[in-house]
């Protein structure tokens, strides 16, 4: 019980950690360029479409959606073209926006849906937000998606796709603590291709539960973990969660998200790739020869009620695998 909590504080400590959820390989510094004020005798990066995605819209019953967009560039505009997507994969595109330098701007995607795809109001879905620049990392874009009248949200960060990024799993945690707690797992295909998954969850002891998962091109697929573990026989109250996909990995992005409406209680429990060929040095920014892993330490003495830590739970303890 107590390695479970200390992992959901890592998982919660590396996501606050990165500045987004961009995914990146050897080759895409020069995606990442970003515009200075001023010129330099650096060779001259030519701009090119963009494309970033974010995983989860809502505007189901009390609950709404927001975008925000930033444009990271200091000196120019840049203009986004969002298209909200449905959860069948269908495709309809919002008007232009000019963000001007260093601009935020927040596009409220229930308002948006009355003019644009009224049809889609009290559904969900992906959004895909497209831009002509010099660097992929010139837009930065989220979602807030929040219950009307309740303390209940969720931050959605935009992702890229990567074509070549295949045979990667996307793994993390489940937790239920108590019986009015819902949840939603998400997976939303970016790509053009169908994806064949593999779902599997883990109880704490190990048992586990598969099911196979067909997600057609640009479709959003949503779960309940709770009714999985009730189906598969699985007990307990947290355990793991693990998406493989045969190819195709690079267009998968997955959202796990828990509200309890009666508690005031939500939390977006983080998933991430892992790709068995990374090696250490990937990851060992210490230069130790070790993949370490570390939670900060936070002062649990009284930990809140609501947060349903075992009785003897006083302090977060730091995990060394």
């Amino acid at each position: 019980m107590r390695t479970f909590f200390s992992l959901l504080l890592v998982l919660g400590y590396f996501a606050s950690s990165a500045s987004s959820q961009q995914r990146t390989t050897p080759q895409s510094s020069a995606q990442n360029a970003i515009e200075t004020s001023a010129p330099t005798n650096q060779h001259i990066v030519a701009a090119k479409d963009y494309e970033q995605f974010v995983p989860y819209w809502t505007t189901e019953g009390s609950w709404d959606s927001e975008l925000q967009i930033r444009n990271n560039l200091r000196i120019s505009d840049l203009t986004v073209t969002p298209a909200i997507r449905a959860a069948d994969g269908s495709e309809y595109p919002f008007n232009p926006i000019v963000i001007k330098p260093q601009e935020v701007q927040s596009v409220d995607i229930n308002t948006t849906l009355q003019s644009v795809a009224p049809q889609l109001i009290g559904s969900y879905g992906s959004l895909v937000l497209r831009y002509h620049s010099k660097g992929l990392l010139n837009l930065y874009a989220a979602v807030m998606a929040h219950d009307m009248g309740h303390p209940l949200a969720f931050h959605l960060d935009a992702i890229n796709e990567v074509e070549n990024y295949d045979q990667v799993s996307r793994e993390g945690v489940w937790w239920l603590p108590r019986d009015s707690v819902q949840d939603s797992l998400i997976l939303s295909n970016q790509g053009k291709y169908t994806l064949d998954l593999t779902l599997t969850l883990f109880d704490a002891s190990g048992k586990s539960s598969r099911q196979k998962i067909a997600l057609g091109p640009r479709q959003t697929g949503r779960y309940s973990v709770r009714e999985i573990l009730k189906q598969s026989g699985l007990s307990g109250t947290y355990g793991g969660v693990k998406i493989e996909s045969a190819a195709h990995a690079g267009s998968l992005d997955t959202v796990h998200v828990l509200f309890d409406e009666e508690g005031g209680f939500s939390a977006n429990l983080k998933m991430f790739d892992r790709d068995p060929k990374s090696p250490v040095s990937e990851r060992d920014f210490a230069r130790t020869g070790t993949w370490t892993l570390r939670a900060p330490m936070l002062a649990l003495t009284n930990p809140d009620p609501a947060m349903a830590f075992p009785r003897d739970h006083t302090s977060a303890s730091t995990l060394c695998p």
